[in-house]
C-alpha cells in the first residue's frame, strides 16, 4: 500500500510500524533541537511512556494521531516511502559510493560508525545522568 493509501484509511484503531514513528520523533527531535523529555512533554506523554515507544512492535493509532495533534504534522509524516527515499539517497551520493557501501568493507564501516554513534549517546546519557547525581550531591553538602 502506498502512504496516502495508508493515511486514507488510517483510524485511531490502527497501528503502524514503531520504527516509523521513532524515526519520525527522533528526526523531529534532530530538526527543533528538543531532547527526549522535550518531546514528550510537547506530545503530553511521560518521558516513560515516550521510551516505551522503542520497545514496541507497533504503535496504536490512538498514540499517532495524539502525537499527529500536538505537534501538528500531517499523518503522512509518519508513513516511509522507501522508493522517494532511495531516489534522495542516489541524488546526494555517487553510484561508486552507493556501490561501495553494498560491499564488505562498506558494510563494516556503516556498522562500525553506528557502534561509534551508539556508543557515543550511551556516554552522553551517562554523563548527563552523572551530572544529576553531582548536583543531588551538591544539595545534599549545602544543606549541612
Amino acid at each position: 500500500m502506498k502512504p496516502e493509501e495508508l493515511v486514507a484509511n488510517f483510524t485511531d484503531k490502527s497501528t503502524i510500524p514503531s520504527t516509523f514513528v521513532i524515526s519520525f520523533l527522533r528526526q523531529y527531535e534532530r530538526d527543533h533541537g528538543f531532547s527526549k523529555k522535550e518531546m514528550a512533554s510537547r506530545i503530553g506523554m511521560s518521558q516513560q511512556s515516550y521510551n516505551a515507544l522503542n520497545h514496541g512492535k507497533t504503535v496504536s493509532g490512538r498514540v499517532v494521531l495524539r502525537i499527529s495533534e500536538a505537534l501538528h504534522v500531517p499523518l503522512s509524516q509518519f508513513f516511509r516511502n522507501e522508493e522517494e527515499e532511495i531516489k534522495e539517497i542516489f541524488k546526494q551520493y555517487p553510484i561508486a559510493i552507493i556501490r561501495w557501501l553494498t560491499t564488505r568493507d562498506g558494510v563494516s564501516a556503516i556498522l562500525r560508525s553506528y557502534r561509534e554513534h551508539l556508543e557515543s549517546e550511551s556516554k552522553k546519557r551517562i554523563d548527563g545522568e552523572m551530572d544529576a547525581i553531582d548536583e543531588t550531591f551538591s544539595k545534599i553538602e549545602l544543606k549541612k
